[in-house]
């Protein structure tokens, strides 16, 4: 068996352990129940060959800008626990690793809180475990404060006998946060309580979920403060963020922008928004990448008369779910929601608004669907289906082009009712360069039982409207048959009344969607 050593600049720290593998070395200094690794030099902590080590306070690593400090504990049965907090990069650089099957306990975890430091912890290795039994845990207030959970290693950030666990991340302008969870490590800050998250109070703050990483969450506030800017990144199979309420960019001069793709999954419970005041970006793609949202998710929102600019754009098979309502430009806010490519879907199990504000206020509203694209919003019950322009403004636009597989399609809008307010509410149609389309094709737009209120403002039934070098027949009561009617676009001559009648028996012998 290994014996102990313990190396001090100015002290022996006050621990206690079962085994003899555990090596203090460097720069060590231990005040009170307080042991500091890297105040001036360079000072290190070392667990390992089955250990177990207790410390009877806080522990600290990189105290000062001269100061770096290392803790690692490695190894099936190796063990640490921290009765106190731990705090790396406390004005220097400080690092702590729990590897290979080891496990730690502590209260509170402060990584990169003071200005010009830089605060790693890590947790890698089947069967690594770290378990905070504290509320808080500052990342990168002022500092960088860096955590990373892989391998089959998992953190779990507030012990379940907690109440309101809250995370804080790049608190302050200059401070940046970064999360890493990958290659199957789970990182699980939730408690019993309203957890809550900021993912980037006035600074910067990214979160990476690779690989099969998995991270759950209680409510998440991201790009929360006035300047502050946010990304969270989701990509490959089994790679997952399951959280209560997500909020991004909650406020004026906020940025938040959430990549999904190669499998990624989003899991919302309650409410999602995209731009909530500030600008808020998702971006999904990919046959197996699903964003999930069990209750609301908007696109555009607005906090304290602050209008919210969001942004959604799904390709390439990507799915989104909505168990209620879907808002795309509410509440004085800009949305732009686009979904493009045969298989990419978005099913609305209420109402999808677009451009419909409520109580007055203005909003702006823009559905793209395009190349094949499907949106399916209930098509039973009362009060479902699509609204569109409440005493606002908003743009449906249907793209043609190559679907992905070599078909040629536009989007299509499945739902039991369609609803015009009392607003501006504007239809395109786009034609990609280089497709070509022949006398007759038809282009099932919006498939509809019932339909109520206006017409689009700048077509009326049996209109012409110009797309490129095409010319479209639009008819908003097109009988599908079994009771459906559709809004419809089809290609025809150029709009003479001459052209117009030799054209009849085409109409009806191309139809596409």
């Amino acid at each position: 068996m290994k014996h102990a050593l313990i190396l001090c600049a100015f002290g022996v720290g006050f621990v206690s352990f079962a085994h003899a593998a555990i090596v203090e070395s460097g720069d060590v200094i231990t005040n009170g129940t307080t042991t500091i690794y890297g105040t001036s030099g360079v000072g290190s902590l070392l667990v390992d060959d089955g250990s177990d080590l207790v410390t009877p306070g806080l522990v600290r690593f990189g105290e000062s800008p001269l100061g770096n400090g290392t803790g690692l504990v490695t190894g099936v049965g190796s063990s640490i626990v921290v009765n106190g907090n731990i705090n790396l990069g406390n004005g220097g650089t400080g690092l702590f690793t729990i590897a290979d099957g080891a496990s730690g306990i502590a209260n509170e975890f402060y990584i990169g809180q003071v200005a010009g430091s830089v605060g790693e912890l890590v947790v890698t290795g089947d069967g690594s475990m770290l378990t905070g039994t504290g509320l808080n845990t500052g990342l990168g207030a002022n500092g960088k404060g860096t955590i990373t959970v892989e391998d089959n290693a998992s953190f779990v950030m507030f012990d379940q006998v907690g109440n309101n666990p809250f995370l804080r991340t790049a608190q302050n302008a200059g401070g940046e946060a970064t999360i890493n969870v990958r290659t199957g490590g789970l990182l699980d800050i939730t408690g019993t309580g309203n957890d809550v998250i900021h993912l980037g109070e006035r600074g910067k703050a990214t979160l990476n979920i690779e690989s099969g990483g998995q991270m759950l969450a209680g409510r998440m506030r991201v790009a929360q403060l006035d300047g502050s800017t946010a990304d969270i990144n989701i990509s490959g199979a089994g790679s997952t963020l399951d959280a209560s309420f997500l909020f991004a960019a909650q406020r004026a001069n906020t940025t938040a922008t959430i990549d999904i793709e190669n499998g990624g999954r989003l899991n919302v419970s309650d409410w999602l928004y995209v731009g909530q005041a500030g600008t808020g970006t998702m971006n999904i793609s990919g046959n197996t990448s699903v964003v999930d949202v069990d209750i609301d998710f908007f696109v555009g929102g607005e906090v304290g008369g602050t209008s919210g600019n969001g942004s959604l754009l799904a390709t390439d098979g990507a799915t989104i779910i909505v168990g209620d309502d879907m808002y795309i430009g509410t509440d004085i806010s800009t949305g732009v929601a686009t979904l493009s490519d045969s298989g990419t879907t978005l099913s609305v199990n209420d109402r999808l608004y677009v451009g419909w504000g409520f109580d007055g206020f203005p909003a702006t509203g823009t559905l793209d669907v395009g190349r094949g694209a499907i949106v399916n919003i209930a098509e039973s019950g009362t009060g479902l289906g699509l609204a569109i322009a409440g005493e606002d403004t908003a743009t449906a636009i249907f793209t043609i082009g190559d679907d992905g597989t070599g078909n040629i399609a536009s989007g299509l809008i499945e739902t039991g009712a369609f609803f015009f307010g009392n607003g501006s509410a504007t239809l395109d149609l786009v034609v990609d360069s280089g497709i070509t389309l022949n006398l007759g094709d038809m282009f099932t737009l919006i498939d509809y039982a019932t339909w109520d209120g206006d017409l689009f403002a700048n077509v009326a039934d049996d209109a012409i409207l110009i797309a490129g070098q095409y010319s479209f027949l639009i008819d908003y009561n097109d009988d599908l048959g079994s009771s459906d009617f559709a809004l419809t676009a089809t290609v025809i001559p150029a709009p003479t009344t001459a052209a117009l009648l030799a054209f009849g028996g085409v109409i009806a012998s191309r139809r596409r969607r």
